[in-house]
């Protein structure tokens, strides 16, 4: 009983949050999810009409596809943002990446930045968060007694890396991108943390990256 609190809770901490940081929330949108995994939070949190995402592991298209099934809404996925264009060019309310910066290189973060603003119309909104590497994080913390980053990222099998928030502000301007909300966040919110702090501790709105913050966030529009 006491897990289902937790994570009943959570889901809810998500939810305020974002209702908080993306306004308005977009009715009914049509969503590119970069990095979606099973869509399952693009279906939780944005209520979309229609969900186009791009995650190259067969095991999350699969589940992709029953979830969007289930919740009787159009969809496809993509092996990559470039396929996605090609086929859909720039269809989306809104854009989302979700734990998919800290895990890809400068380069390539750019690229997938540039690319997914291509997706989305002119006025739609993007909404990122992401878990830059940090010794300090929340969400990484524990790990340096299970050998660290190195035995970390050998688990999973790609690097971690640490993005800051202006880095990802600055890929914003270049690639007609406007950022209207900032900060970092605390992953895993418990019931403790809602019911004793009233979730003053969750999330911190800030230009600046906080090292004791597991997780940061940006939202903007396209101009």
């Amino acid at each position: 009983m006491a897990s289902f609190l937790n994570l009943v809770d959570q889901k809810d901490c998500t939810r305020h949050f974002i209702e908080a940081v993306v306004d308005p929330l977009p009715k009914n949108p049509v969503i590119v999810d970069i990095g979606c995994g099973d869509g399952r939070f693009a279906l939780d949190f944005f209520s979309p009409q229609a969900l186009f995402g791009v995650d190259n592991d067969s095991k999350k298209q699969t589940d992709f596809y029953q979830n969007i099934k289930s919740s009787g809404i159009e969809g496809k996925t993509y092996e990559s943002v470039k396929l996605l264009y090609e086929d859909q060019g720039p269809c989306a309310d809104v854009l989302i990446y979700v734990g998919l910066f800290e895990l890809i290189d400068e380069a390539t973060l750019s690229e997938v930045i540039k690319l997914g603003s291509a997706c989305l119309k002119k006025g739609g909104t993007v909404f990122c968060l992401y878990y830059p590497w940090s010794n300090f994080s929340p969400f990484y913390a524990p790990l340096l007694l299970k050998g660290g980053k190195r035995k970390y990222e050998a688990r999973i099998g790609t690097q971690v890396y640490s993005p800051n928030l202006k880095d990802i502000n600055n890929l914003f301007e270049e690639n007609g991108l406007v950022a209207e909300a900032s900060g970092c966040i605390n992953p895993y919110p418990s019931y403790f943390w809602r019911k004793k702090i009233l979730r003053t501790g969750f999330f911190l709105p800030t230009k600046y990256d906080i090292p004791f913050f597991g997780g940061r966030y940006m939202v903007g529009k396209k101009t």
